[in-house]
């Protein structure tokens, strides 16, 4: 015999936490952050056996619509959806309990997978779809299946996400080997230029707040608040990491110096190299003459980046800078990449791969099975930038199976469709 009740948010919790499905969005600190949002409705609810275990439940998030509320389960249910009847009895008592409460109409997302699609330069290469059982159940249920869409608003989960699972990888070295050779790279880049991570304090949450703003004005997506950021510290603790990358340009600046000078010594070397051989030794005399000229152009870089070192000083307020940002929810089923921001100015000391390194290597060292990377468009087109610069990481697009609709009030709904419709 199961009985539908109200979970208090530890039992919600410790549900939430060991199933398949879970995410952040199905969390005992995003009620907490849910909660803050004035007259916003949020209950946690769910299934119990006889022996007073939990097999299914939901975060349900009620914000007013006109002629009622809009309840939404992002990620949800959390439930074994190839189980018709539990499905069908978690949907029946919702909507009697959502319609006790004002509730117009019903959202679900759930965090299914529809099709899993390999991509490179932004582009598809191959997919697979999963036929998830969770369509079919739902539709049957007298949920509609809302048209996909190719979107990253910023402001809503995304159908289309990019994420890499770390199964059979053990240590740094493994982590590091499964990513492709422009990632390697950048990373080794970023730490020879002395870019230093750490985690954000409170107090710096506004200059984190400014960086992942700007970004999102210049990727034309809403970005996210203070009072936001200030709410997802407080609830989630230590499992909310706000990385920030700076570098302190009297370092670099001297790492670049040191280089301009070894470089200077290598070339001098050279030359004398050349000026030593005989006219005979062609194919010596080439081979140096190549070296010389590679040698010379990664000095004249060099040098040019002490200047634009010189113009970062000038331009900063003090020695250290922040190059970039980014904030990661840690949860039993992944870490999620949420948030990031980078100042365009500073793109060349590749920071972001910096911080993805490091948040990839305390999944591995946690044994968390994904890393998710969160939100792309679904354009597989070449257009997609977030999507290239993820795929330096080696994972796959996984499409969701989407948002369903069901009326909780068949006919106030049609009309609240109609009086839509016209204002449109």
């Amino acid at each position: 015999m199961l009985t539908f009740k109200e979970l208090d948010e530890s039992t919600f919790e410790a549900f939430a936490s060991r199933c398949p499905e879970g995410s952040f969005w199905q969390s005992a600190p995003m009620i907490r952050v849910l909660k803050r949002q004035p007259g916003r409705i949020v209950r946690t609810v769910g299934l119990e056996d006889g022996n007073a275990q939990v097999v299914a439940a939901a975060l349900l998030v009620g914000d007013k619509v006109h002629m009622g509320y809009q309840f939404r389960v992002v990620h949800g249910y959390l439930v074994d959806f190839s189980d018709k009847d539990l499905v069908a009895l978690m949907t029946k008592e919702i909507i009697s309990y959502v319609r006790r409460l004002g509730g117009l109409y019903l959202v679900l997302s759930p965090n299914v997978v529809n099709e899993t699609i390999q991509t490179r330069n932004g582009e598809k290469v191959s997919s697979h779809e999963h036929h998830p059982e969770a369509v079919g159940v739902l539709e049957d249920l007298g949920f509609v299946h809302q048209p996909f869409s190719k979107r990253m608003s910023g402001d809503s989960e995304p159908e289309w996400q990019y994420v890499k699972y770390l199964d059979g990888i053990a240590d740094t070295e493994g982590l590091r080997k499964s990513f492709d050779l422009r990632a390697r790279q950048r990373i080794r880049k970023s730490q020879s230029y002395g870019v230093e991570l750490h985690q954000a304090s409170p107090e710096e949450l506004p200059e984190f707040t400014k960086i992942t703003q700007e970004t999102a004005e210049r990727l034309h997506f809403q970005g996210k608040s203070l009072d936001y950021y200030q709410k997802c510290m407080e609830a989630y603790g230590d499992d909310a990491r706000f990385v920030m990358a700076t570098v302190n340009l009297p370092h670099y600046k001297a790492y670049l110096q040191e280089r301009v000078r070894k470089l200077g010594q290598e070339a001098t070397e050279l030359r004398e190299k050349l000026a030593s051989i005989d006219d005979d030794e062609k194919n010596r005399r080439r081979k140096l003459n190549n070296s010389l000229k590679t040698v010379n152009s990664q000095l004249e870089r060099t040098e040019r980046m002490v200047d634009e070192a010189d113009r970062f000083r000038k331009e900063a307020d003090g020695d250290v800078i922040l190059l970039s940002a980014a904030l990661f929810l840690i949860r039993p089923q992944e870490i999620v990449y949420l948030e990031s921001g980078t100042y365009d100015t500073y793109r060349t000391f590749d920071s972001p791969y910096l911080i993805l390194d490091s948040m990839m290597r305390l999944a591995v060292e946690k044994g968390i099975p994904k890393f998710n990377f969160y939100g792309v468009s679904g354009c597989f087109d070449g257009s997609d930038g977030v999507l290239k610069f993820k795929e330096a990481f080696q994972g796959e697009v996984e499409q969701l199976v989407g948002n369903f609709v069901k009326p909780v009030r068949p006919l106030r709904y049609k009309l609240y469709k109609a009086l839509k419709a016209i204002v449109r």
